[in-house]
């Protein structure tokens, strides 16, 4: 029998009547002894009942944090779907493959190094300062921005859930967290040594190095 409010209320009224029954048998006639004892069981019980009642509050907020944390991937779930989210992973992977399969001839060995370089490339079109940079900026690093963005509130809801969450998110968002993040880290890094930014992307970062912590 599971343990919600109905029964713990059911359960309570019983052990009160029980008491309540035991007493009038044991102190009959003895009216000041009983009411002292009735006094006792009434301060136990509505301690008891005090208890229950924080015990089911603990468990409906537990239901409602699942509830929404639950919420939250899916709509995470959506946006990894979206134009906007699809058009940046695109982008990207065409940085990527420019380097790893025109320089390094599918390399394997040198793949961090594409990441390396691929990154720098990101970052220089990060920078707007020029028209023709302003133009590519408008069409290829704003999309970039948002798939970033993503990933830091990936970090933040990772951060906030419990250990079946966690696994969740790591089983489905690993290896991509750690592929986006090194390939963006030249421009993050970038917004991190700037006094005025450096706590932006920190979810994104925090969620990166404990997967990466996982692998040693």
């Amino acid at each position: 029998m599971g343990f919600n409010a109905r029964n713990i209320i059911i359960i309570v009224l019983i052990m009160a009547l029980t008491i309540l029954l035991f007493s009038l048998f044991q102190y009959e006639g003895e009216y000041s002894q009983l009411i002292a004892f009735l006094t006792m069981i009434a301060t136990v019980l509505t301690m008891i009942a005090t208890m229950a009642i924080a015990y089911i509050a603990y468990n409906q907020l537990n239901k409602i944090a699942k509830i929404n944390l639950g919420d939250h991937m899916l709509k995470l779930d959506q946006l990894w779907h979206t134009v906007e989210i699809i058009k940046a992973r695109k982008l990207i992977d065409e940085y990527f493959q420019r380097f790893y399969r025109v320089f390094f001839m599918s390399n394997k060995a040198l793949y961090k190094d594409a990441v390396k370089m691929a990154s720098k490339e990101i970052y220089k079109i990060s920078k707007p300062d020029t028209e023709v940079k302003i133009k590519e900026y408008e069409s290829k690093f704003i999309y970039i921005l948002s798939l970033i963005e993503f990933f830091d509130t990936l970090g933040f809801i990772y951060s906030k859930g419990e250990i079946d969450q966690k696994n969740e998110i790591k089983s489905l968002f690993k290896d991509s967290v750690k592929f986006y993040y090194e390939i963006n880290k030249v421009y993050i890094d970038h917004i991190h040594n700037n006094p005025d930014t450096k706590d932006r992307f920190k979810n994104f970062q925090n969620i990166y190095n404990e997967f990466k912590r996982d692998e040693s």
